[in-house]
């Protein structure tokens, strides 16, 4: 009997300690907290393709080595400044910036229309027998994209020196092109073609800015502000 109880104790104490196992806490391993990511800023992608494209359509425009038509343009307004400007406005939109998204998304849009009326299979000139009609309408198409830059021109003023330059420079670009197509004078589309070289080079000095900003350089770009001081 004696032996069968001591039997009995070792039992119920064997399954008191597997019960005590049973309910003690399982140790829990938590995985390191990664770093949260840094956004890449989207205006640097925007600037490049308004500078490669834009600078590429003044050279046309000005006919640069006796090139006399813009039939190479398609590709790049297409893909580079509208796809990548509209890539950009995006982006921007996620950040919560507004006059970016507009501007970066509008200037993507105008890209890509003007891509599909340079497109010969678009059939957006066909319409149009007369030179003279045809490069009326094309000023009118362009004279609403000096209206939208008009508008959005004093935006620019709160904004830093470097986008109060491009947007004077993409006013005046617009407005030669529109008056020299509607005109017909050779001259002042010429000198649209040259304003568009401006815009594309200043593009570069903004796309070169915000990426020498984001990145680990040597040498930064100075763009002043222009936010009114706070006063105190």
């Amino acid at each position: 009997m004696a032996s069968s109880s001591t039997g009995d104790m070792k039992h119920e104490d064997r399954v008191f300690e597997e019960r005590q196992i049973a309910f003690e806490p399982v140790p829990v391993t938590t995985a390191p907290v990664p770093a949260p990511m840094t956004p890449a800023n989207p205006a640097t992608l925007g600037y490049f393709s308004l500078a490669t494209t834009t600078l590429m359509v003044g050279l046309l425009v000005i006919q640069a080595r006796g090139v006399p038509a813009l039939t190479m343009l398609v590709g790049q307004v297409l893909a580079v400044g509208g796809l990548g400007m509209l890539i950009s406005g995006l982006m921007c939109y996620q950040q919560g910036a507004t006059f970016a998204t507009t501007a970066f998304g509008m200037y993507g849009l105008f890209y890509i229309s003007f891509g599909i009326v340079l497109w010969p299979s678009s059939g957006a000139n066909a319409g149009y027998t007369n030179p003279v009609d045809n490069n009326n309408a094309l000023g009118l198409y362009l004279i609403t994209w000096f209206a939208l830059s008009l508008v959005m021109w004093p935006v620019t003023w709160r904004l830093n020196i470097g986008l109060a330059v491009l947007f004077t420079l993409v006013v005046f670009y617009f407005l030669f092109l529109a008056i020299g197509f509607m005109s017909g004078k050779t001259v002042i589309i010429t000198i649209g073609g040259y304003f568009g070289i401006l815009v594309g080079s200043w593009g570069y000095i903004l796309g070169m800015e915000t990426l020498y900003a984001t990145e680990n350089n040597i040498f930064k770009l100075p763009n002043p502000s222009l936010a009114p001081k706070p006063r105190h």
